[in-house]
């Protein structure tokens, strides 16, 4: 499987648990493949945006219009997003904001309170959080995911992941990680400030909204100025 095909399969969770082990394994030492996961990465993110759906959807037409013999384009549709966004007219929706995101622009990594406590600068967590701090998120979540299945009760692990996902931009990801510690005692308000975010993010507004709604009713949470401004 060559990288494209693998890192499409990634991307969009049709891996078995297994080749999603050997893939961030492999992620961790190929630079081209960690160049074709950004790619797509970046180019899903931009379609994801206002006009995601409609070039999907212009795609889908085209391809059924013409009966082709070769490939969907939809299946293969990022590849040629770029092209589609240039004819319609990117250079005008930039111009005019209607690309912007409001729930991308409100996400802030959450601060690294793991590291202090660790004496061994080597450990795979310093690693882990070393890549996280400095933002490579692509970088922290292969090593996120390993020490949380090492760990499966420290929720730790669990949550800075989801949080790594989320500044890849793998919002349906940092959905499923995160959503189990809306009620812990410890990350449950931020988690549920993440999930915002990633329910915005993924086009469920009124998921993201349900949730901005929940930290309002809190007087002393830290997320209250925020959701408000996400919700005005």
């Amino acid at each position: 499987m060559g990288n494209e095909t693998l890192v499409e399969a990634y991307l969009d969770g049709t891996l078995s648990p297994q080749e999603v082990k050997e893939f961030e394994g492999r992620l961790l030492r190929d630079a081209e493949l960690q160049h074709e996961l950004k790619l797509q990465r970046d180019t899903r993110g931009l379609l994801a945006l206002n006009r995601g759906p409609v070039l999907k959807k212009q795609l889908q037409e085209i391809e059924a219009a013409h009966h082709k013999q070769i490939r969907p384009l939809w299946q293969n549709w990022y590849a040629v997003a770029a092209v589609v966004i240039v004819l319609i007219g990117i250079g005008a929706l930039l111009w005019q904001g209607t690309l912007h995101n409001p729930y991308e622009s409100a996400f802030e990594a959450y601060p690294d309170r793991i590291t202090m406590r660790q004496a061994n600068s080597d450990s795979l967590v310093n690693q882990a959080m070393s890549a996280y701090r400095k933002g490579n998120f692509d970088q922290a979540i292969p090593s996120l995911s390993q020490l949380k299945e090492m760990e499966p009760d420290q929720v730790t692990y669990q949550f800075y992941l989801g949080v790594a996902q989320l500044g890849a931009g793998l919002a349906g990801d940092a959905i499923s990680t995160l959503e189990p510690l809306r009620s812990h005692n410890l990350f449950g308000e931020a988690a549920t400030w993440y999930l915002a975010l990633a329910y915005g993010q993924s086009g469920d507004e009124a998921k993201a909204q349900e949730l901005l709604q929940v930290l309002t009713t809190s007087p002393d949470s830290p997320y209250r100025d925020a959701a408000l401004e996400l919700l005005d």
